[in-house]
């Protein structure tokens, strides 16, 4: 990601509830006998504070309330209160709406050098999967207070940058230039830069054409596809239209298409018949005939025949494009027929790569002759030759000798055939050798 491109394109997510900060704890789990008679006790305090104080005053507990509480429950020191604020006793607590209790109370009253001492303790009791909520909303607070801190104890303390990421998600909500300059200037690595995640995934509910710019940026990878699935999971949940909007806005060609066949896959389950007509209706070729062609492919997979009756309505410019989404089920069908569906498309647009996808199909299934056949009139040379290899070598595989009738009664480019006699005269060998060994 080019730091001129990130800059050039230009409040933090709600503190998760009690129940949040302990939605991987068993459900089952109930105070011990001596922290229910301390809890007991710490209710006491609590209400007795709160009628002395002005009902307008009452905002949370003071710091006073906060480590009675705190000494009360977790039968802690004062000194060890003022130490780290009983942070890894809290964290012993049985009750996961307890931790969270204490833990939201004593965040109140923490300045970003005690986090640098309540973090370090807490990172001390090892990150499991009960302590993985509560960890984040220490980083989360924290980033209010002093992303910066937070961010420089994160990358010096952690190896796999989730910390990083989970901070840049909440501080690019409320500043996302400097958010995304400490990004750039921090990584040092091969690109792709692995805090443009968190960037993105904090983007997506509230600046979906910036996380979509950040996106863009990154190139080819594992990054790209999980940053993907952010926006994905936000257009998902809105409205089509507004998810095919945003669809003909991406620029880059290959992850316009990947995104329209995953925001499609993921709104058919919701809205199957809105959805075919907002498909065939939309303007971008590119997001149109993707969609298409998954549409088709869902369809197929969940009713053959209404795919058939949808798609032979289609005009034939869009009908070329669903075809290619069921043609595998049309060859398992009927092999015949499907050749029929497809040479009818012959004039289109699109209609290399229906072809391919008839030839693959074709032999998937067993059909080989019918695959090799029609591989004298695909145009891709490269995948031509390939696939005269690959469907020669299966058939041979099944039919050794009417494989070999084919290959030396029929046509076959230069190359193809000699790489597919060396394959066979080497499976060959093989088997000689296994043979003259009993």
């Amino acid at each position: 990601m080019n730091k001129n491109t990130l800059l050039a394109i230009g409040w933090p997510a709600t503190v998760l509830g009690a129940f949040v900060a302990g939605e991987f704890s068993t459900p089952s789990s109930s105070p011990k006998p001596t922290e229910k008679a301390n809890i007991a006790k710490v209710l006491s305090i609590s209400r007795s504070s709160a009628l002395h104080r002005p009902a307008s005053t009452i905002t949370g507990p003071t710091l006073r309330e906060t480590r009675e509480r705190v000494i009360a429950i977790t039968e802690i020191s004062e000194s060890d209160f003022e130490k780290n604020f009983g942070i890894q006793r809290i964290m012993a607590l049985s009750d996961p709406c307890h931790r969270a209790d204490l833990l939201l109370s004593v965040m109140q009253h923490m300045d970003s050098d005690d986090f640098l001492t309540v973090i370090d303790d807490f990172l001390a009791l090892g990150i499991s999967k009960q302590r993985i909520s509560e960890y984040q909303q220490l980083l989360h607070t924290w980033t209010k207070l002093d992303p910066y801190a937070a961010l420089k104890h994160s990358k010096e303390n952690n190896e796999n940058h989730f910390a990083e990421k989970f901070i840049l998600e909440t501080w690019v909500k409320a500043n996302p230039s400097a958010a995304i300059e400490w990004a750039e200037t921090n990584f040092k690595g091969i690109e792709p830069n692995p805090y443009t995640q968190g960037l993105i995934k904090g983007l997506a509910p509230t600046n979906p054409a910036l996380a979509t710019q950040l996106l863009e940026s990154l190139p080819f990878s594992k990054e790209r596809h999980e940053s993907l699935t952010f926006l994905i999971d936000q257009f998902s949940s809105e409205n089509p239209e507004t998810g095919f909007v945003w669809l003909a806005s991406i620029t880059d060609e290959s992850l316009k298409k990947s995104a329209t066949q995953r925001l499609v896959t993921a709104l058919a389950t919701e809205h199957p018949s809105s959805l075919a007509e907002l498909v065939t209706s939309t303007e971008s070729p590119v997001v149109r005939n993707q969609a298409l062609l998954t549409l088709g492919k869902i369809l197929s997979d969940n009713d053959f025949d209404q795919a058939k009756i949808w798609v032979s309505t289609l005009p034939l410019e869009k009908r070329v494009f669903a075809t290619q989404g069921l043609v595998h089920s049309l060859v398992k069908e009927d092999s015949a027929n499907a050749l029929e569906w497809v040479t009818q498309l012959q004039h289109e647009d699109g209609y290399q790569a229906l072809l391919i996808s008839y030839v693959i199909a074709a032999n998937s299934e067993g059909v080989f002759e019918d695959s090799l056949t029609q591989l004298a009139n695909i145009e891709n040379n490269e995948f031509q030759t390939r696939q005269y290899t690959k469907s020669l070598t299966d058939w041979y595989n099944v039919e050794p000798e009417a494989a070999l009738e084919w290959l030396n009664t029929n046509e076959v480019p230069k190359n193809s055939r000699a790489y597919t006699l060396d394959i066979i005269h080497t499976k060959q060998r093989k088997y000689a050798s296994r043979t003259s060994k009993k």
